[in-house]
């Protein structure tokens, strides 16, 4: 009886990490899309689960939106698009938690896993290695320009 009781804990250890859960996840958020609770931390999201930003903002010169503001983790071997749709055009980078910090500090865009740019931005990256991503949509306009408008944005981890 104990190995039948073995058996079945390690089977579910197993089904476990092959869906990218883990029992361990210490924080959780709801994916605005699909209402799947997610970790942002330490246990990846289930594929072709949605971030979405609230519709209808207004992005101001030299700011930014981060999508989702506190990060996903997600497992190598995903991909996460990055998706907006705005009045102008924008730039959209999928930064690693190290990238992040480095735009958090100075906006250096100059490391970045991948990047668009555009009023109707779409792009999708390979994550080669787990981490915590963020989706950012910067207006790199010079501090006094324009403000655009932003109409949508999302960031789908697939």
């Amino acid at each position: 009886m104990k190995k039948l009781y073995f058996t079945i804990a390690i089977l579910s250890i197993l089904a476990l990490s092959v869906y990218g859960c883990s029992p361990a996840a210490s924080t959780t958020a709801q994916s605005t899309a699909t209402n799947i609770p997610v970790s942002t931390t330490s246990a990846a999201p289930v594929p072709n689960t949605t971030f979405s930003a609230p519709n209808e903002q207004i992005i101001n010169a030299g700011s930014s939106l981060v999508v989702p503001t506190s990060g996903v983790y997600v497992q190598a071997g995903r991909h996460l698009n990055l998706n907006w749709a705005s009045n102008n055009n924008l730039n959209g980078y999928i930064f690693n938690s190290a990238q992040y910090n480095n735009f958090q500090k100075s906006n250096d865009v100059s490391a970045f896993i991948k990047n668009g740019y555009g009023s109707q931005g779409s792009f999708t990256a390979a994550i080669t290695d787990s981490d915590t991503y963020y989706g950012v949509i910067f207006n790199e306009t010079a501090s006094g320009g324009a403000s655009v408008q932003m109409y949508s944005a999302a960031l789908i981890v697939q």
